[in-house]
C-alpha cells in the first residue's frame, strides 16, 4: 500500500518543504460523434488528454512565501515522486494560496496545469 508520506511534489528539482498533501489528476476530453448508426444514444471517442497537480504544504517563512508567489504564472519542471518512481513534466503554476488561523501553522497550496506530456 502507498502511504501519503511516500508521495510528494518537487519543483525544479527541489521538494516542496513541509509537504502535507499531493494530488495528481489526469483527464481525457470526450468528443461526441454521430453516425448513421447512432440512434437514441450519444457516442463518444477520446480526445485531448490533460493533467494537473495540486499540493498542500506548511509555510516555513516569509522568504519562502516570496519565492512561491513569484512562481505563479511561470512554467516550471515538476516531478511527483512515489516510492522512488517519478512522473515528470512541464507545468504552469496557476495558483498559490496561503491560509492561516490564529494560533495555528500557516498552510499553503499550489495548483499546476500540465504543459505537454507527463513522463514516467
Amino acid at each position: 500500500m502507498i502511504k501519503g508520506n511516500d508521495f510528494f511534489l518537487m519543483v525544479e528539482g527541489v521538494a516542496i518543504a513541509g509537504g502535507r498533501s499531493c494530488e495528481i489528476q489526469t483527464d481525457c476530453e470526450l468528443r461526441e460523434i454521430s453516425s448513421p448508426y447512432s440512434t437514441e444514444y450519444r457516442e463518444f471517442r477520446p480526445g485531448w488528454s490533460s493533467w494537473s497537480v495540486a499540493a498542500g504544504h506548511l509555510v516555513m517563512g516569509a522568504n519562502v512565501m516570496e519565492s512561491h508567489e513569484e512562481m505563479v504564472g511561470k512554467e516550471v519542471e515538476i516531478s511527483v515522486v512515489c516510492e522512488g518512481e517519478r512522473l515528470t513534466g512541464k507545468a504552469i503554476c496557476t495558483n498559490w494560496t496561503v491560509t492561516g488561523q490564529r494560533g495555528a501553522l500557516a498552510q499553503g497550496s499550489f495548483s499546476f496545469l500540465g504543459v505537454g506530456e507527463l513522463n514516467g
